[in-house]
């Protein structure tokens, strides 16, 4: 009787995913909810007047000129740009962090000791993204192409709001691309570091 107890349990951690903790699957549906269910309130409150277009325009003009904009010539030129300064750091970084992490596993006490720090440095490659598009809009072309030198030269010309949201959306989606990206190789080539966090997959 003591066994058949013990097992239900057990059975029910496990089918929650380690012991109670969502599922990636969990996790990323009830974003997708949460993000779809904020861009029907903003379409309907924009369509009933409840917010003026000329300051939020409906989330379904945004949506089709971020689709139109994979068809302009320029912003796409723009999007390679900010692809290729991101890489370019990446490169530098890795250049010079991979020996340097070799150095910090091969000693416990200083693996040990920086630890916090290098946890706290693992978000940078995303930051730096925003970093680059921020610096392009603030300085505009003078800084070289880029998704921010895109979005500044709208806001100073045509001033239309839809395509520089437009131009938004696909910075954050390229930011979730390449963090997706940075997350698979590193969840593939560090799999003890996560097996030794007890991390799922």
């Amino acid at each position: 009787m003591a066994s058949v107890t013990s097992v239900a349990p057990a059975a029910a951690a496990g089918s929650s995913g380690g012991g109670g903790r969502p599922s990636r699957i969990g996790r990323w549906a009830r974003g997708a909810t949460g993000i779809a269910g904020f861009l029907l309130l903003a379409e309907a409150a924009g369509r009933l007047g409840v917010i003026s277009r000329a300051a939020l325009p409906l989330t379904s003009s945004v949506l089709w000129r971020t689709v139109l904009l994979a068809g302009n010539g320029r912003f796409m030129a723009d999007l390679g740009a900010t692809v290729e300064a991101w890489a370019v750091g990446l490169a530098i970084a890795v250049a010079a962090g991979v020996p340097l992490g070799v150095l910090l596993g091969s000693l416990p006490g200083v693996r040990v000791a920086t630890r916090a720090i290098v946890e706290f440095l693992r978000p940078i490659p995303s930051v730096a993204l925003i970093l680059d598009i921020a610096t392009g809009y603030i300085t505009g072309p003078i800084n070289g192409p880029g998704i921010g030198a895109y979005i500044a030269q709208e806001s100073t010309g045509a001033d239309d709001l839809t395509v520089i949201l437009a131009a938004t959306v696909w910075a954050g989606i390229l930011g979730l691309v390449l963090d997706l990206l940075l997350t698979g190789v590193q969840r593939r080539l560090l799999r003890w570091h996560h097996a030794r966090l007890g991390e799922t997959e």
